[in-house]
């Protein structure tokens, strides 16, 4: 339920969310193309903290592919 309602915030803020595998990282977020990557290997619980992560550095405009959270 909160994840479905995180992926609806990220469509009204203009993010695209799509899932790869990342590896050991669990997300990333680039923001010259306004998109969230999730690791498609995640947990329920890790796509969950991940995609909040993600939205974070959104909303903050930062720039560039976020760190490895595990």
């Amino acid at each position: 339920m909160k994840f479905d309602l995180l992926i609806r915030h990220c469509a009204d803020l203009g993010i695209d969310v799509e899932y790869s595998d990342l590896g050991p990282r669990h997300g990333e977020y680039w923001h010259d193309n306004s998109l969230i990557r999730l690791n498609k290997h995640n947990r329920a619980d890790q796509m969950l903290s991940a995609l909040a992560h993600e939205v974070g550095h959104a909303l903050w405009s930062e720039t560039g592919r976020t760190a490895n959270c595990s």
